[in-house]
């Protein structure tokens, strides 16, 4: 959205027609069909999404807001009137990640699960040698299966800090699950959860690699429309993102009752380096369409999804 001169002192109105513009502009809705007063949820605005227009919001205003502003304040009017000290804050509490390297419980909870990948499954993995030496970085992979994540964890070499909705927060095997792998960092999905976008870019700052899918959530049978929060975070913290693909563990339990292992598939590919510093959301979203590209050329042509024209 391209920034409107800021008043000296912008008004609660002044504040409400801003928001107005920008969330109409994002959603390709008039500015007149939106609820001042209505949770921006309800219109289906994306979360890493309302976390640009927050930072193009901060830089209008011209000051430094809360980490959790839209999470603790959701609709427009509420925003303006906490900007204009028409409304009290209270921050949310303090989240903690842990982003150093593996601790032994980490080590062996490894070591249990690789065991347990490879008596299971045969996974073909091709690209490791792709990944970064050193330094941050983002993996970004495609979503077709809970096991997705444990997959990642055993066979990647390095620490891996996931960035995971907040339903498997949930769900109990899931949850001690990406407790003990590295501290997941949940994000409330549907809502512009800055704290857990400032504690994403905390880790990819401090040198830690994180995963995300960014389809947002499982999609099957192929790639769904990518969203724009993996390119948010890789040009906030300016780090590489490396895209990987797995395909094949979907529907292990098909084999497994046959008593066969799961044949599956991991590949890496190249990194993709953006332009670090602020972006827009159009940039933002050519970002997105090509490291979405480079997962699609990677995949069978049925894993592809809405990709699949994709030359």
């Amino acid at each position: 959205m391209a920034l409107q001169p800021r008043p000296a002192a912008p008004t609660a109105d002044e504040i409400r027609t801003w928001l107005l513009a920008a969330v109409g502009e994002e959603l390709q809705l008039a500015p007149e069909r939106i609820d001042v007063h209505q949770p921006l949820t309800r219109y289906g605005l994306d979360s890493l999404a309302a976390v640009v227009i927050a930072g193009e919001l901060e830089e209008w205003i011209g000051r430094p807001l809360p980490a959790d502003l839209l999470r603790a304040h959701p609709s427009i009017d509420e925003v303006a009137l906490r900007l204009t000290g028409e409304a009290e804050y209270r921050p949310a509490p303090e989240l903690v990640v842990d982003y150093g390297e593996r601790s032994r419980q980490q080590r062996v909870l490894r070591r249990v699960v690789g065991w347990l990948t490879r008596a299971l499954m045969q996974v073909e993995v091709t690209g490791l040698d792709r990944l970064p030496h050193s330094g941050a970085f983002i993996v970004a992979t495609n979503h077709l299966h809970a096991f997705d994540a444990a997959i990642v964890f055993a066979l990647l070499p390095m620490r891996i800090v996931f960035y995971a909705a907040d339903k498997f927060r949930r769900i109990p095997g899931v949850r001690w699950f990406l407790k003990h792998a590295g501290d997941a960092i949940y994000v409330a999905r549907g809502q512009s959860d800055r704290v857990a976008v400032l504690r994403a870019l905390e880790v990819l700052r401090s040198g830690g690699r994180l995963a995300i899918a960014p389809e947002g959530g499982v999609s099957r049978p192929g790639l769904g429309r990518g969203k724009i929060g993996t390119a948010y975070l890789a040009v906030q913290a300016g780090v590489p993102v490396v895209p990987i693909v797995l395909y094949g563990q979907e529907q292990p339990f098909r084999t497994w009752l046959r008593l066969r292992r799961v044949r599956a598939h991991m590949h890496v590919g190249e990194p993709l380096v953006f332009p670090a510093g602020r972006a827009r959301m159009k940039e933002l979203e050519t970002y997105t369409d090509e490291l979405m590209g480079a997962l699609a050329r990677m995949l069978p042509p049925g894993y592809r999804g809405v990709y699949a024209e994709l030359d």
